[in-house]
């Protein structure tokens, strides 16, 4: 089960590169893995660039980020499931969808019951943003085959509104039924929203 691909950060032989989501903790390993192992396409003043400039979301960051993560991967280092995450994020953002899809069939899609949720949920975003509905029908049929249940209602909704903009009545009727008791626990937005209220509600208190 992805066996090629080692999902603890702590088993990297270097500086812990667990690359997940766009933080600058992530981009100073990056770039200090970039500063260790620097050559001519990949020189201090490159890994100075990713660690310096927290506007990661910047277009001009990301194509750097990109060929970093890439560069890092064809010498064998940080080969994660979170690296690869990482990287079809950063494609996505640098509106390159394509070959963030590829990578997830060519390196991901074959052990889905070894995936993280977060990855899966990552790629279903993907194929909605980027209008590949039936891509994303068929990922989520073929978690459901794995035995994987969706942990909560966001994803749920996702697959709803496909099915609605498919046509497909009958389907999301079943998925509504099938989940209907994810509808009755918070989502992680709704727990987040919620945090956000009472942080207003105390400041304008105390304020």
């Amino acid at each position: 089960m992805l066996g090629h691909l080692r999902r603890s950060s702590q088993r990297l032989p270097v500086a812990n590169l667990a690359v997940y989501s766009i933080q600058s903790s992530h981009i100073e390993f990056i770039a200090g893995w970039c500063r260790n192992h620097s050559t001519r396409n990949f020189s201090v003043d490159t890994s100075n660039k990713v660690s310096n400039d927290r506007g990661y979301q910047s277009r001009e960051l990301k194509p750097s980020l990109v060929k970093v993560i890439k560069w890092m991967l064809s010498k064998g280092q940080g080969k994660t499931i979170r690296t690869y995450e990482q990287l079809v994020c950063a494609l996505e953002k640098d509106n390159r969808a394509d070959e963030a899809c590829r990578i997830w069939e060519l390196k991901i899609a074959h052990d889905l019951q070894s995936v993280p949720w977060r990855f899966c949920h990552l790629m279903l975003g993907i194929y909605y943003r980027n209008n590949r509905l039936d891509t994303l029908v068929k990922l989520f049929k073929n978690l459901e085959a794995c035995g994987r249940k969706p942990p909560s209602k966001d994803i749920v909704r996702k697959v709803e509104d496909t099915y609605e903009m498919l046509g497909l009545v009958e389907e999301k009727k079943e998925l509504l039924e099938k989940y209907k008791e994810l509808f009755d626990k918070p989502s992680s937005n709704d727990r987040k929203k919620g945090r956000q209220f009472k942080k207003a509600e105390k400041n304008t208190k105390t304020g």
